[in-house]
């Protein structure tokens, strides 16, 4: 891919592939799917336990923080956060999320309601 080529649209995922390509794999390709992965309620929504996944980086204070900025591939772990945990048990300590929106509304980065 050349420097005035652009495969995709935004110029972070650009800069991804292009990084991927020049330092991991040079077939690298992202995944790419024509259908939405859907399932069928089993049941009353009241009764139906879902769970919910975030990229915001939020977790329960005290837990281990993400480390996405120090691992080149990004940090692939997983958080849970239990049912019921307000606002001031969440931390949210990951450098590429802006904060500006989230420390007002979590909501932008974790629907709870």
């Amino acid at each position: 891919m050349g420097e005035s080529e652009q495969r995709y649209r935004t110029p972070l995922l650009n800069r991804v592939f292009k990084a991927m390509r020049e330092g991991w794999d040079p077939e690298f390709e992202f995944f790419s799917s024509d259908t939405i992965p859907w399932a069928e309620l089993p049941g009353p929504l009241a009764d139906t336990r879902i769970a919910l996944v975030s990229t915001g980086a939020l977790h329960v204070k005290g837990d281990e923080p993400f480390r996405t900025m120090e691992d080149p591939m990004g940090d692939t772990s997983f958080r849970v956060i239990p049912h019921g945990t307000g606002p001031e048990g969440l931390a949210l300590d990951a450098e590429y999320v802006d904060e500006k929106y989230v420390k007002h509304d979590l909501e932008v980065a974790l629907p709870m309601k």
